[in-house]
C-alpha cells in the first residue's frame, strides 16, 4: 500500500475516533503485511531464474510463514469488524424504530 492511502486511513481514524466501528481498525497491520510482501519480493528477485521448483519453494518458504500469519490476523480483524458493524446497524435500527 502506498503512503497516501495509509495516511488517509490514519487521518480517518484520527478524525472519527469516537466511532467504535473504526476503533477495531489497526493500520499497522497493513504496514506489516506490506513489509513482509516486500521482503518476499526482494528474496524472489535475488533467486536464479532457472531454479528447480523444490529449491525455489525451499528458498521462499521462510518468507511465506509470516505472510500467512498476518493474513490469518487480517481475517480475524475482518470478522471482528463485520460483527461490530452488524451490531451498530442493529443498534441504529432499534433506535430508529423506538423513535417512531
Amino acid at each position: 500500500m502506498t503512503q497516501a492511502p495509509r495516511n488517509r486511513l490514519k487521518q480517518l481514524l484520527g478524525s472519527y475516533h469516537e466511532f467504535s466501528d473504526l476503533s477495531v481498525i489497526n493500520p499497522t497491520v497493513i504496514d506489516t503485511v506490506s513489509a513482509y510482501a516486500q521482503n518476499l519480493y526482494a528474496a524472489v528477485d535475488q533467486l536464479p531464474k532457472s531454479m528447480a521448483t523444490d529449491d525455489y519453494v525451499s528458498a521462499i518458504d521462510p518468507y511465506i510463514g509470516p505472510i500467512e500469519r498476518e493474513i490469518a490476523s487480517i481475517k480475524q480483524w475482518t470478522q471482528t469488524t463485520r460483527k461490530v458493524a452488524e451490531s451498530s446497524v442493529l443498534e441504529l435500527t432499534a433506535r430508529q424504530q423506538s423513535l417512531k
